[in-house]
Order: structure tokens, then C-alpha cells, then sequence
């Protein structure tokens, strides 16, 4: 089981390398494409809509199909899209192969955490589920900064041809290690069962808890710097041991929540969100007299929301077994609209005159209203035990 888990893991690691990368990119690839910053940007705006839309269609189009052939068909368009991109001699160019990529991006978690599921032991689907979306994390602390050095040192065309590569290996990884897997039969791969098991309870309600978490984060994580800036006097030199550490936290949320998520499903989500939101309003506090504190309250947010990811992705997949391709390949999508919010929601009220310093309580009361959401979300479920298998 591990080395197939290993497999998703490195094919993870890889997409999450090229979801973030691209941003540090952004100067060089303007001025070898002739192209100005805010127009290189549609590179991660079409990325994000890339994801949301097509790869959950394109999960839904593979339903049908056995696991692994699917699997290594997204990972053979995945590495096509970062050729295109490497080649490509036109800003055009560049974005249809980030698109490319990005619909397999949005496909392969849909497929993995399938797969994933499907092969894990009973009682151990958390923790399944926590290795291969681990690679994200790692993707953060070691991959996004590797192929930036990469991009600076060779230019930006060797960081994709590294992404790339890597990805490759974990589909030669995959071909070696996945087993055997059946897809879907009769009629529930149908697009509109797929659809109706969207309207189940479980899954609803951990779309938009997942939703109110990243919002929550992004709203003050996508001023990071300004916000450690101007509050705290945390120079550029600082920024990137901070960063580190988030992804750090981020990563022993991951880790963690692979081990409760399996034994406490429910206190994995009740217990994380209102934690989260005190550490938040921790950080409101006390950033600007002791930022390492306030940066450290700020890890444990990552930490909490991390284990309550690995929990709301069990939940998912469980909620819609019956149908759960597109449940399962709209989790990306999922995760990207918050994002999206939380940047757009920091944004605005940056615009109209709020203090940057008020970021971490704009956080701290959505994460509130994600507590009550957990709450009443989950009661009656069972409070131990797995979740019937998904695919």
C-alpha cells in the first residue's frame, strides 16, 4: 500500500509545485514574453478557474473508466501541459498549457483520493487521504522554492521542465505501484447522479466549511508581507524563515490529521475550527509587540485547518459514495473559491480604509462562524469509526 501511496504523494508534491511557482515566475516571464504584470497574472486567475471547471468535469468524464489507466492518463496530460509551457512562444501559448495542466490538476484529486480510499486498510482512510495531499504541503516548503531557484538560476522555462519531469516519475511510480482499481459501473457515473449527490447533507456542509476556513486564512495570508511589515517591522530578509514555518505547521497539520481524522472524525472538525479562531484572534493581539508569537499563532491556524481538511475530504467522499467522482474532483474547485473569497474579501476591506493589523479578526470570525457551521453540521454522526469505502 505505502509505495502506491508514495506514488500519489510525489504526483501531488508535483502539482502542487506548479500551482504556486508560477507567482514568483511572473517578472521573467513578462519581459521574455513582452507581456506587462497584471496580464502575466492570468496565469494564475486562468490556472484557478482551470482547476474549478474542468477538472471536475473532467473526473465525471473518467468515472467509467478503471482507476489507474485514468490516473495515468491525467498525469500524461498534466506533463503534455507543462511541455507546452516550456516551449511556448507566445503568452497564448503559455496559458493554454498552464489551462492543461490545470484541468489535470483539478482531475487528479478528484482520481487520488479515490484511489487512495480504495486502497487503504480499514480504519486507516484518514491517513490515506493525509500522505497524498501531504505533497501539497511539502510542494509548499520545498518544491515552490526549489523551482524558483530553478527559474532564477536557468530561466523560467527550466522551472516547468522540472515540474515536469518530476511529474514523470510519480507517473512511472504510479504505473509501477497502483493496483488494479475498477471505475464506476451502471448508473452511477451518470453526470446527473453525479450531480445529486452533491445535495447530501455530509457534503455540503464540508464544502462550506472548507470554504469559510481558506477564506479565512487568505484574507490575511495574501498579505503575508505587507502584514508582518507594517505591523510588526518583520523585514523581507525575515519573510521567507516565516513562510517556512507556515509550511511547516501546515505540514504537521497534515500529518496529525492523518492519525485523528481515523479515530475521531467528528472532534477532527468540531474541535479544530473554534482553535483556529482563538489563535487568530491571538495573533490580532499580540503581533505587534512579540511577532514570533503572533506568527506562531498564525502556524497553528494551518495546523488546525490542515487536520480539519483531512477530516472534511473523509467526509466527503463518504457523503457521496454513491456517486463520487465529482464530489471528490470538485474539492480542488472547493478550495480555490475560498481562496478566491478570502483574497477578494482582504482586498476590499483593505480598499476601504481598514487597518491591515485588523486582518487576523476578520479570520478569527469566520472561523467562529465555521465552529457553529461544525457543530450543528455533525450532529448525530457517529463520533468513531470509518466511513463506508468510496470507488
Amino acid at each position: 500500500m505505502y509505495p502506491a501511496l508514495l506514488s500519489l504523494f510525489l504526483g501531488a508534491f508535483a502539482i502542487g509545485t506548479t500551482e504556486f511557482v508560477a507567482a514568483g515566475l511572473l517578472p521573467a516571464i513578462a519581459g521574455d514574453l513582452g507581456v506587462s504584470i497584471p496580464d502575466a497574472g492570468f496565469l494564475i486567475t486562468g490556472y484557478a478557474l482551470s482547476v474549478a471547471v474542468g477538472g471536475p468535469l473532467l473526473v465525471v468524464a473518467l468515472g467509467r473508466l478503471p482507476r489507474k489507466p485514468a490516473l495515468m492518463g491525467v498525469m500524461a496530460l498534466f506533463v503534455a501541459g507543462h511541455a507546452l509551457s516550456a516551449l511556448a512562444p507566445s503568452f497564448g501559448a503559455l496559458l493554454l498549457g498552464r489551462a492543461v495542466a490545470a484541468v489535470a490538476h483539478g482531475a487528479f484529486f478528484g482520481v487520488a483520493l479515490l484511489v487512495a480510499s480504495a486502497i487503504a486498510p480499514p480504519g486507516r482512510r484518514g491517513m490515506a487521504i493525509a500522505i497524498v495531499i501531504g505533497g501539497v504541503n511539502i510542494a509548499n516548503v520545498v518544491g515552490v522554492p526549489a523551482g524558483t531557484a530553478v527559474g532564477g538560476a536557468f530561466g523560467w522555462r527550466a522551472a516547468f521542465w522540472m515540474v515536469g519531469a518530476i511529474a514523470a516519475v510519480a507517473a512511472a511510480a504510479m504505473a509501477a505501484f497502483l493496483p488494479a482499481i475498477p471505475g464506476r459501473s451502471g448508473g452511477g457515473g451518470a453526470l446527473g447522479a453525479q450531480v445529486r449527490a452533491l445535495g447530501n447533507r455530509r457534503v455540503v456542509t464540508s464544502y462550506l466549511l472548507i470554504i469559510l476556513a481558506m477564506a479565512a486564512f487568505w484574507s490575511l495570508g495574501t498579505f503575508v508581507a505587507p502584514y508582518f511589515g507594517e505591523v510588526a517591522g518583520v523585514g523581507e530578509d525575515r519573510l521567507p524563515l516565516v513562510l517556512l514555518g507556515f509550511g511547516l505547521f501546515g505540514t504537521l497539520g497534515i500529518i496529525a490529521g492523518g492519525r485523528y481524522a481515523d479515530r475521531q472524525p467528528i472532534r477532527s472538525i468540531t474541535f479544530t475550527y473554534p482553535v483556529a479562531a482563538l489563535a487568530l484572534a491571538v495573533a490580532w493581539v499580540v503581533t505587534a509587540r512579540a511577532w514570533p508569537v503572533g506568527a506562531g499563532a498564525i502556524g497553528l491556524v494551518l495546523t488546525a485547518t490542515s487536520i480539519s481538511a483531512v477530516a472534511l475530504q473523509n467526509r466527503i467522499l463518504s457523503g457521496a459514495a454513491a456517486a463520487p467522482e465529482l464530489a471528490s474532483g470538485l474539492i480542488s474547485a472547493v478550495y480555490n473559491v475560498g481562496i478566491a473569497a478570502g483574497a477578494g474579501l482582504g482586498s476590499a476591506l483593505l480598499a476601504r480604509g481598514m487597518p491591515i493589523g485588523q486582518m487576523p479578526l476578520v479570520g478569527a470570525i469566520l472561523l467562529a462562524a465555521g465552529s457553529a457551521l461544525a457543530v450543528v453540521a455533525t450532529r448525530g454522526e457517529a463520533r468513531v469509526g470509518r466511513a463506508p469505502p468510496a470507488g
